[in-house]
């Protein structure tokens, strides 16, 4: 070996002894293997969060976008539960959340409705706590200048609800029409006395757009007047079974239809047990005359009848029938409670005076229902004024209560006959008859007093 070989081979070793020893070619693939698996890993779990995020996105996009079908493809929830008709769900009279009230406002005023409540319950023969009245629709008829109400009752005690029209007369509450709520009724419809004739009155939800009215069976109807919205009248030109009405929606789709009630034949009385019928005046079989008969002769009761004919417009032969007479003694005129009627008409009672003018009238009303009072105010002495009550022979007692107060004894002047002296004017004022037990807490009869009536 040359000296120059020896001489490489030194200067080899020497850097092989500064160069670090290999590594073991295993170990380096391993962490070369490891790496790239958690790289893998890594980019696994990127992509997954990733794809949570885009689905997050994505879903909601999906839901706004579901939730408003296209218009000619209904939602399948439509088809699973069917709305109820929209008659069904907003044009029916709810008890439980009545209609709102229309018309004047200064009708629906407490002292207004407490009148009617108390005539409600007597003509029920009830206690006016247990009558709840809530007003719908109230007018000032021109022709009469009379005060009406349109009205639903709740009787409390039993849950029953009833609705009908109340007028404010100068003798005091009349009920027009008083009848039992229907389930799902749609309409009120009654029928009220007119100028020259009969009108239909009909009160239904304020959202209804129109009322119509039928007068016979030939399919044609007209528009009613609209008096508010959901409240129309029109003038009954004709009664025949076949009149309806008819309620319309804003298309002018029919909602329902009802016939126009008979206005002779709309109110049945209220039931009543036996006791209380017999109880009522029967003007075909009325009570024995009571008081002193003998104060006036026939032929005066003859001049009273056609007095009140002539009164009326009547040239017919009139019948009269005595109910009551007495002497008043602080004019020492005579007094008369009667019944009168011509031919097959109507009956009427009243109160009229015979003084040395003849005769005068103080109160005159149309029996149109059974009555178990008849109580009429009339003039008294030194300012005051007198309430007279005639009821059956067989009742127990009167009371009154003046504005509010207590009840207290009326003056008994004869079997069923009773007297209370009055202040003018006292609108609260109330009057109730007692049965043969004199029990002020079932009283036959309770009412407001009357107003005073100089009928002529």
């Amino acid at each position: 070996m040359s000296p120059i070989d020896d001489e490489l081979r030194a200067a080899l070793h020497g850097r092989a002894q500064v160069l670090a020893p290999s590594t073991d070619p295993l170990a380096g693939i391993e962490r070369r293997a490891k790496r790239i698996q958690r790289n893998r890993i890594g980019a696994a779990v990127t992509a997954s969060a990733l794809a949570v995020v885009a689905v997050a996105a994505v879903v909601p996009a999906l839901q706004q976008t579901s939730a408003t079908p296209r218009q000619d493809v209904p939602r399948v929830a439509a088809t699973l539960e069917p709305t109820p008709a929209p008659q069904q769900a907003s044009y029916a009279l709810d008890p439980e959340a009545p209609w709102t009230y229309r018309g004047d406002p200064q009708l629906a005023v407490q002292g207004d409705l407490d009148a009617y409540t108390v005539q409600w319950a007597a003509t029920h023969g009830v206690l006016t706590d247990d009558v709840d009245m809530t007003p719908l629709f109230g007018q000032v008829y021109e022709p009469s200048a009379t005060p009406e109400v349109v009205y639903l009752v709740t009787q409390r005690s039993t849950g029953d609800h009833w609705w009908g029209v109340a007028q404010a007369t100068e003798s005091g509450p009349e009920l027009l029409c008083d009848r039992e709520l229907l389930p799902g009724q749609q309409a009120l419809a009654a029928a009220l006395p007119g100028d020259e004739q009969a009108r239909l009155l009909v009160v239904a939800a304020p959202d209804v757009s129109g009322i119509n009215y039928g007068p016979d069976d030939s399919g044609a109807v007209s528009a009613m007047a609209e008096l508010s919205p959901g409240v129309a009248t029109v003038a009954m030109l004709s009664n025949p079974p076949d009149d309806y009405y008819v309620l319309v929606d804003r298309s002018g789709r029919e909602i329902s239809r009802g016939p126009a009630p008979d206005l002779a034949v709309q109110n049945p009385d209220p039931p009543r047990d036996t006791a209380v019928d017999l109880q009522a005046l029967d003007p075909e079989s009325p009570w024995g005359v009571r008081g002193d008969r003998s104060l006036v002769t026939d032929g005066q009761l003859d001049a009273l009848g056609q007095g009140w004919a002539a009164r009326n417009g009547i040239s017919a032969v009139v019948e009269t029938v005595p109910l009551y007479v007495q002497r008043y003694e602080a004019d020492a005129g005579i007094e008369v409670v009667y019944l009168v009627r011509s031919g097959d008409g109507p009956w009427t009672w009243g109160v009229a005076t015979l003084g040395e003018g003849g005769w005068s009238w103080y109160a005159e009303h149309e029996i149109t229902r059974p009555l178990r009072a008849l109580a009429a105010a009339l003039p008294g002495d030194e300012g005051d004024e007198r309430l007279l009550v005639v009821a059956a022979p067989s009742m127990g007692g009167g009371m009154y209560a003046a504005d509010g107060s207590d009840f207290a004894p009326m003056t008994d002047l004869a079997p069923g006959v009773f007297l209370t002296s009055i202040s003018p004017g006292d609108a609260d004022d109330e009057y109730m008859v007692l049965d043969g037990n004199g029990d002020p807490d079932d009283p036959v009869f309770r009412g407001p007093a009357p107003d005073y009536q100089n009928a002529g």
